[in-house]
């Protein structure tokens, strides 16, 4: 009777329920159509709006139930983490001498973190200074001997310990330079071969000297630079010699003696001071030659064509109260001429021409020292007879012709510049011809005995801004 009454109840609820969507469902269909498009778009939106707060909303819950769970994992990880730390801090000296391989029942009243198990006597609450701890701890190289389970317990409070211990960073390990004494006490720093450096190195005499750098065969060799007396010369050396761009000063002062470019150890152009006078210019055997200045202690100027370090030809003197003295000079004096050279300024070379003349005329021809202004070459210094027996000559495409002349051409010693190419020694003719060198713009050099300007065979030698000496 009851289940008949059920299936009853159910039948009538099953058709209530059709019969209101089917009163429902019409009705919603009925006022759809009677709603205007505008108003389906706001219904539209509305809904759009509702779905997108309700997905935010959602969304919001969830990520708060994960951060809770992630929160509550840190709590768990940091717990867990300050009972380890008290657990090492806690340790007895020697764990592994004071643990128990059996079980044995514990007072259930003891601290935990404060247990040491001892079978042979009672028990009793042992804190240890980690300090201490550390330093009875044996070498980690022990744990080898050690039984597995001792070693396992041994290496766990190691690590433990040492991760609470500032290690400073060790230095980066120096290169060992092997250090040599020679028998006559010299002290070298490098491979030696064959008892002499090789490659870079360093070495000190007994007397101070010091040179450092590069070396082939015991001398300096490559860049480098070479103590002496106080005085400090770096740049690229040469079988022992400064050969390139280099400079020389001295140490005390760190005054500059020589700056320029030098060759086998002379400076051959640049800036030298000596005896307090600063030269600059090109420099030949030593001296200041051609054109250049120089500045004495005096703080006097003097500018012009030089010979050995003095004016020779034209040339001007600036003194340091501003005076001014212009004209012809010799061994640094200026040429007063006498009566019978009233002439002696800006003589016409020929009639109705350009080019001048200043300075010693005799007999109506060049004779004694003057400058001739000619054809855009500038010739001064010694004439006689017209012709420039010694002194300097500038051509208008700029080489430079210094030394001694005849016929108007260098003959005997002297200095040739031309397209950067520096040419000195004996001359015959214009033509390197005897114990001469040629040295390029880059530094390499020939020398040896010349004819016509090449070196015999067999009698010179190559020598390189690389440090690369042949012979030839």
């Amino acid at each position: 009777m009851q289940k008949t009454l059920k299936l009853g109840a159910i039948s009538m609820l099953s058709v209530s329920n059709q019969s209101l969507s089917n009163k429902i469902i019409p009705t919603i269909q009925s006022k759809w159509i009677n709603i205007s498009p505008t108003q389906k778009k706001v219904i539209f939106v509305v809904l759009a709006i509702f779905a997108a707060l309700t997905l935010t909303k959602m969304f919001y819950y969830i990520f708060r139930v994960k951060k809770c769970a992630d929160d509550s994992n840190k709590e768990t990880t940091q717990v867990f983490q300050e009972t380890l730390k008290v657990g090492t801090t806690a340790l007895p000296v020697a764990p592994q001498d004071s643990i128990n391989t059996q079980p044995e029942q514990l007072p259930s009243t003891l601290p935990s973190n404060n247990l040491e198990i001892n079978t042979n006597t009672s028990v009793e609450p042992v804190v240890v200074d980690l300090k201490d701890n550390l330093e009875q701890q044996e070498p980690i190289d022990a744990l080898e001997q050690q039984k597995p389970l001792e070693r396992e317990l041994k290496e766990k409070t190691l690590q433990e310990s040492n991760s609470k211990i500032e290690v400073p960073a060790k230095e980066a390990p120096k290169v060992l330079v092997k250090e040599t004494t020679l028998p006559d006490g010299t002290i070298v720093e490098g491979k030696l071969v064959d008892g002499l450096l090789e490659g870079p190195g360093k070495m000190k005499t007994v007397a101070g000297t010091v040179h450092e750098g590069l070396f082939q065969k015991g001398l300096l060799h490559g860049q480098g630079k070479s103590i002496l007396n106080g005085v400090l010369s770096e740049g690229p050396f040469v079988c022992g010699e400064l050969h390139g761009k280099g400079k020389i000063t001295h140490i005390a002062s760190n005054a500059i003696i020589a700056e320029g470019m030098f060759i086998k150890g002379e400076l051959i152009e640049g800036t030298a001071i000596k005896e307090g006078v600063t030269y600059k210019g090109i420099f030949y055997n030593g001296f200041l030659v051609g054109y250049g200045s120089k500045v004495t202690p005096e703080e006097d100027v003097f500018e012009g064509n030089f010979k050995e370090g003095k004016l020779f030809g034209s040339g001007k003197i600036t003194k340091k109260d501003k005076t001014v003295i212009e004209g012809i000079f010799k061994d640094d004096v200026r040429i007063v001429l006498d009566k019978n050279m009233d002439l002696g300024n800006n003589i016409p070379i020929t009639e109705d021409s350009e080019d001048y003349y200043a300075g010693e005329f005799k007999n109506h021809k060049r004779n004694g020292i003057g400058r001739s202004d000619e054809n855009g070459s500038i010739i001064e210094g010694l004439f006689n007879n017209d012709s420039l027996v010694e002194g300097t000559w500038r051509t208008r495409g700029g080489s430079i012709f210094i030394g001694n002349f005849k016929s108007d051409v260098l003959n005997g010693n002297g200095l040739k510049i031309e397209a950067g190419i520096r040419y000195e020694g004996m001359f015959l003719k214009d033509k390197l011809h005897g114990q001469a060198r040629i040295i390029y713009a880059n530094g390499d050099m020939h020398e040896g005995i010349f004819e016509k300007n090449e070196i015999k065979q067999g009698s010179g030698k190559i020598t390189t801004l690389a440090g690369v000496v042949s012979v030839v």
